[in-house]
């Protein structure tokens, strides 16, 4: 199983653009300008690299943890997500899911879908909710073309991107059958739901 989605993917976000203008936090770039670089500047659409959405993740930790915490509608979705993540984490362990992906890692040559540049399609309230979550967001990944999150125990994250908790590679959806997709996709909802639910009401908090 080495089939590969999001091989050299970079995503920024609109909400990043926001946020790194409310809290001071703009990126300009490095060297010499260029022509590239000035319609970058002007649009305020800056690509973050995984380090410096970290970075500004543990920022707004610093600056609205506390308070976060605090929130009636925040605590209400941590709880529902921490709920559906143990449904989710469940279903993977009694579908061998877990099993799967972590043995196509350890001999597909490339290594599992967990691959390479699968770190960048999280956005910085997404790694906030994972600090929410005691996740310290440590980037060492258990081999060069790896996500940056994948430990040698699968993901360090609590709070994954959509595409992770989706995603099964075309040779597991066929090896699992319609009936077991079914049950997987099911189990997966209430954790997508909470997730949603929580970082529109976590972004919300601090833009305020």
């Amino acid at each position: 199983m080495s089939f590969k989605f999001n091989r050299g993917c970079w995503v920024d976000s609109w909400e990043e653009t926001l946020l790194r203008e409310k809290f001071g936090k703009r990126r300009e770039p490095k060297g010499e300008s260029s022509m590239e670089d000035s319609c970058v500047q002007e649009s305020r659409h800056y690509m973050l690299p995984i380090e410096e959405k970290i970075e500004f993740a543990r920022f707004l930790f610093l600056q609205w943890g506390k308070e976060l915490l605090k929130d009636l509608t925040v605590r209400r979705y941590l709880r529902q997500l921490e709920e559906g993540i143990k449904v989710s984490g469940k279903t993977m362990k009694d579908l061998g899911i877990d099993r799967a992906c972590a043995l196509c890692d350890a001999t597909a040559p490339e290594g599992s879908c967990c691959s390479r540049g699968l770190e960048n399609k999280y956005d910085v309230v997404l790694l906030l909710i994972n600090l929410l979550l005691g996740v310290d967001l440590e980037t060492c990944a258990s081999r060069t073309d790896s996500c940056a999150f994948l430990g040698p125990k699968g993901c360090r994250l609590r709070v994954r991107n959509l595409i992770c908790i989706e995603y099964l590679c075309p040779q597991l959806e066929r090896s699992l059958g319609h009936d077991a997709l079914v049950r997987m996709q099911t189990a997966t909802g209430g954790e997508l739901e909470a997730s949603f639910l929580l970082c529109d009401a976590v972004r919300k908090k601090i833009t305020s």
